[in-house]
C-alpha cells in the first residue's frame, strides 16, 4: 500500500505495479508509506484553514475522502462514517456561505479525533 500526496491528487496509489509505465504523466515517484490515521486527520485540519474559497472546499473533501479510504484501510471504520458524512453535509451546504462551512468543519473535525482515540 503506497500514498500519493501531490497537488492533483491526495490517497491510496492505485496505479497497478509494472515494470515499464509507458504514458505515465507522474514523472517522478509520488508514492510513498502512508501517514498514521491520526496524522492524516492532522494534515486534514490544516487543510481546513485553506478552504477559503470553493476550490479549496473541492480539495479539502478530495482529502477527506482519501482520509477516509486510509481510515477503513487501518480498520477505523467509525471514523471513515464520520468523514464521509462531513463531506455529505458540506455538499448540501450552500457553496456560498464560507463562514457556514468552516464553522461545521471546525465543529465535526474533534468529533472525528476523538473517534481514533475511541477505537485505539
Amino acid at each position: 500500500m503506497r500514498w500519493v500526496d501531490v497537488k492533483a491528487y491526495v490517497g491510496l496509489d492505485r496505479r497497478q505495479r509494472r515494470n515499464m509505465r509507458l504514458l505515465d504523466r507522474r514523472g517522478e515517484t509520488a508514492g510513498g508509506a502512508p501517514p498514521s490515521l491520526t496524522t492524516a486527520l492532522r494534515q486534514l485540519r490544516l487543510h481546513q484553514l485553506h478552504s477559503e474559497k470553493n476550490e479549496g472546499l473541492e480539495r479539502f473533501c478530495a482529502r477527506a475522502s482519501a482520509t477516509a479510504e486510509l481510515a477503513e484501510v487501518y480498520g477505523e471504520t467509525g471514523v471513515a462514517t464520520l468523514l464521509r458524512l462531513l463531506i455529505e453535509n458540506l455538499r448540501v451546504m450552500p457553496p456560498g456561505d464560507l463562514d457556514a462551512l468552516s464553522e461545521a468543519i471546525e465543529r465535526a473535525m474533534p468529533e472525528i479525533e476523538m473517534a481514533t482515540r475511541t477505537q485505539s
